[in-house]
């Protein structure tokens, strides 16, 4: 005698398949509207999950995804900080002249009677460490235009390629190896005094470049128009903050990537104050063609030592698989949304499944379910009545 497990019940719970070749082959119990409604229920949750599927790989093609953790660092390097003044030219002829001669009034820089002061016995710039409750200075040595420094060469360049005419700069840090850490801040000051010439314009641009930019000739170091400040009887304070960029987007991977070989680059932000240095009478004598001289300070330094750390890629494999997966789950409860899914075991015990209409009345469901049930047994008893007249050598 042949064995056959009973069918299942209409109020047990079955999970449904998610094979699709089962589900394409599955057995429909009901009227042929209802078989015909199944397969095209079926094709339409697959057509989805095809769109789905062009939709996840054309996103993990083309999308970026970025994010960002806030960090705080012990040590931030300073970029390349500069300060440029207009220096007109007069072309006769032809011929450029960019003399000095502050009769002239075509370099501004001497028709404001420009000139260094450092600090603290320094020449050019000096940077200051607190330690303790003292600031401690240490000199710094500026690289100017005149016999000047590729970096300059290149800045006034680029001042002229955005059409904002010729510049002598100064810069200080052109090679990127000064620091500033967390346990001894102080700032980082350039000290002059000018006594411009009626007539002249006083005003100076001052800026920052990321020192890894000179490694690349073709990027423009200015990202824009500088901000203008006054350079005459001024105080002006950069505060800076740096933030960093890794794109890993050239890579791929299953999990989420290291940043390791990858290559950093840093953002740097500021805010400018400018303030007058001291209250100066401007009174002119009759003959006087020029105000006095005056002392100005140009100040860098960091307002925070808290950075963002921004990484931008691609998705990853697993994130891709993920979707996938989200994609076709979706697509079956379109299906599971009208038909259910009922079982019995079969021959040699293997479950065999049925797909019932969802909104028919539960007595007509359990109807359904008996007769699947019924024809499942009978197959299995013909099976084995064949086995028992026909048996295996």
């Amino acid at each position: 005698m042949v064995a056959v497990k009973p069918a299942v019940k209409e109020d047990e719970a079955e999970e449904p398949t998610t094979d699709f070749k089962k589900l394409v082959l599955a057995r429909v119990e009901g009227t042929m509207c209802e078989k015909v409604t199944y397969h095209l229920v079926l094709l339409t949750a697959v057509g989805l999950f095809l769109a789905s599927f062009i939709g996840v790989l054309d996103a993990a093609a083309n999308e970026t995804i970025t994010s960002f953790e806030l960090t705080q660092k012990d040590e931030l390097p300073l970029p390349v900080m500069w300060f440029c003044f207009e220096y007109d030219c007069v072309v006769e002829d032809g011929n450029e002249d960019c003399t000095d001669d502050p009769a002239t009034g075509n370099d501004q820089m001497a028709s404001i009677g420009f000139e260094l002061k450092g600090g603290s016995s320094c020449d050019d710039a000096v940077m200051y460490s607190l330690k303790g409750n003292t600031l401690e200075p240490k000199c710094l040595e500026m690289t100017k235009t005149d016999g000047g420094s590729e970096f300059t060469k290149r800045l006034e360049a680029d001042f002229k390629k955005i059409g904002l005419g010729g510049r002598k700069c100064y810069a200080l840090n052109e090679d990127g190896k000064l620091k500033k850490k967390k346990s001894q801040p102080g700032p980082l000051k350039f000290n002059y005094a000018s006594a411009p010439f009626i007539g002249s314009k006083p005003g100076i641009e001052v800026g920052f470049t990321d020192p890894d930019l000179l490694d690349d000739p073709e990027v423009l170091l200015l990202a824009g128009k500088p901000p203008k400040v006054s350079g005459y009887n001024a105080q002006i304070s950069v505060q800076l903050t740096m933030d960093t960029t890794t794109d890993l987007r050239t890579s791929f991977s299953f999990n989420p990537p290291s940043s390791e070989g990858f290559t950093t680059k840093k953002l740097y932000q500021s805010n400018m104050i400018t303030a007058p240095t001291a209250m100066i009478d401007m009174t002119l004598g009759e003959n006087d063609d020029k105000f006095p001289s005056a002392d100005s300070t140009i100040i860098f330094q960091f307002s925070s030592f808290l950075s963002r750390d921004v990484t931008m890629r691609h998705k990853t494999g697993s994130e891709i698989w993920a979707e996938i997966g989200g994609a076709w789950a979706a697509a079956l409860v379109i299906l599971t949304f009208f038909f259910l899914e009922k079982g019995a075991a079969g021959e040699n015990g293997v479950q065999q499944v049925v797909q019932i209409f969802r909104f028919r009345t539960p007595a007509s469901r359990k109807e359904l379910v008996k007769q699947f049930a019924a024809d499942v047994r009978s197959e299995v008893v013909n099976q084995g009545v064949k086995e028992v007249l026909s048996p295996k050598v």
